[in-house]
C-alpha cells in the first residue's frame, strides 16, 4: 500500500504501474510458482492446487484462499490413510485368503 502511495505522490501513472506489477506478481505466484512447489514438497499434482485455490475462493472468500491449500493436504492425508491403508489393505488381505482356500 505504501509503494502505490508513494507512487502516486510522485506521477499518477506510476500507481497504475504498481497496481499492474501488483497484480501480474500475484496472478504468476498463484497459479504458476505456488503449483510447482506444492507438487514438489507435498506431492500434489498442480491441477488441483489451482482447482483448490479456485472453488475455496469462490465459496468462502478470502479465508478459503488461505485455508485452500491446508485442507488439500488434510484431505489427501486422510485419503492415504484410510482408503489406501485401511480399506486396501483389508481387501487385499481378504482376496489372498480366498486364494490360500482354493
Amino acid at each position: 500500500m505504501n509503494q502505490l502511495l508513494l507512487a502516486l505522490v510522485e506521477a499518477p501513472w506510476k500507481a497504475v504501474v504498481v497496481v499492474v506489477l501488483y497484480v501480474a506478481i500475484q496472478q504468476v505466484e498463484s497459479l504458476i510458482v505456488v503449483p510447482i512447489i506444492m507438487a514438489q514438497e507435498v506431492s500434489l499434482l498442480p491441477v488441483f492446487t489451482i482447482l483448490a485455490v479456485v472453488v475455496f475462493a469462490n465459496f468462502f472468500g478470502f479465508l478459503g484462499l488461505f485455508l485452500a491449500i491446508p485442507l488439500l493436504i488434510v484431505t489427501q492425508i486422510w485419503l492415504k490413510e484410510v482408503l489406501v491403508k485401511d480399506v486396501l489393505n483389508k481387501w487385499q488381505a481378504s482376496s489372498k485368503d480366498n486364494q490360500q482356500q482354493d
